[in-house]
Parts: C-alpha cells; sequence; structure tokens
C-alpha cells in the first residue's frame, strides 16, 4: 500500500512538475495574490537593508526579486 510519502514522491518528480511550478504563479490566482502580497510586504520592509539572507531550501523565489534591488545575497 502506498503511503503519503511515496505518493508525494512520486508527484514531485513527474517530468512535467517542474514546468508547472514555474507556470504556477501565472496560471492560479491564489499564487498570484499571495507573490503579490508578499513581494509588495518585501519592499516596504526594505528599507535600510544591505544584506539579504536567503536560508530557505526552494528553488530561490525571492532571490531574484531581492537581486533587482541590489541588496547584497547570501545563499544558505
Amino acid at each position: 500500500m502506498a503511503t503519503s510519502t511515496d505518493i508525494s514522491r512520486r508527484f514531485w518528480n513527474l517530468p512535467q512538475k517542474a514546468r508547472e511550478e514555474t507556470e504556477r504563479e501565472q496560471v492560479f490566482i491564489d499564487d498570484i495574490i499571495s507573490k503579490a502580497h508578499i513581494e509588495r510586504l518585501l519592499f516596504e520592509n526594505l528599507s535600510g537593508i544591505k544584506t539579504v539572507f536567503d536560508g530557505g531550501a526552494g528553488y530561490g523565489r525571492f532571490s531574484v526579486l531581492l537581486g533587482h534591488t541590489n541588496s547584497i545575497l547570501r545563499k544558505s
């Protein structure tokens, strides 16, 4: 019997998953709204910040965004 871990692993390893994730913020309205909200909060609170640490395990969703702010980006 398949466990939730097995199902998740198969789902995330599908060949089309990377493409789906890159298009996700163009297709799903909840992701569009969430990203816009996070970006707005991020930019509202960057005043005086020179260095940013991106310690996430993801694909750098905000690294590119922060890179455009002329902040020094430190990846984990």
